[in-house]
């Protein structure tokens, strides 16, 4: 297939032109919502984990005014995964996969979910002192306690099943 403005060839499924971006018109309907269904899986996943990881280790110094800190950390919670969702549509579009490429591509993404489980997991598994609370401070005053946090070690272990069993048992999509 090649573009109408640009002249180069693309492949026969493409919907836009690899050199100049052009829509190309000659896709059928049933087969551009395909590749838009295939693609939004990844990208789903993706977003979920960044906006995961944000909320989990984004800025946490509690010492600026309220509102400051609220709106900067909404303003990344917002703006850091829409800016992913459209690199990674963009970069979808471009790379144009088949459905078992984005298959082994998903099983991937779970697999490396998996690893960096295991690797959070030996990480505070081999921690001196954890933050905790042995209940008899207030609330909202944590102490420095000695050895691992081990809930936190079995929650990221749990965490890393869940992903390397994800990678292991999807089954290949039907074309």
């Amino acid at each position: 297939m090649f573009c109408s403005q640009c002249g180069s060839e693309n492949q026969p499924a493409a919907r836009f032109c690899r050199k100049c971006g052009n829509a190309l018109s000659s896709a059928p309907a049933n087969e551009t919502t395909n590749i838009q269904s295939q693609s939004m899986g990844a990208r789903i996943y993706i977003v979920c984990v960044i906006v995961v990881a944000l909320l989990i280790w984004g800025p946490l110094d509690h010492s600026w005014s309220w509102p400051a800190f609220f709106a900067i950390r909404t303003g990344y919670l917002i703006a850091i995964p829409v800016a992913a969702w459209f690199l990674l549509r963009w970069i979808w579009r471009m790379w144009q996969p088949d459905r078992a490429t984005e298959d082994r591509f998903e099983r991937a993404l779970y697999a490396a979910t998996a690893g960096v489980f295991v690797v959070l997991a030996i990480l505070d598994g081999n921690a001196d002192t954890h933050i905790g609370n042995t209940g008899d401070q207030a609330v909202g005053d944590p102490i420095v306690l000695p050895g691992p946090n081990l809930t936190i070690v079995c929650m990221y272990l749990l965490f890393a099943g869940f992903a390397f069993w994800f990678s292991v048992a999807k089954r290949e999509s039907e074309p």
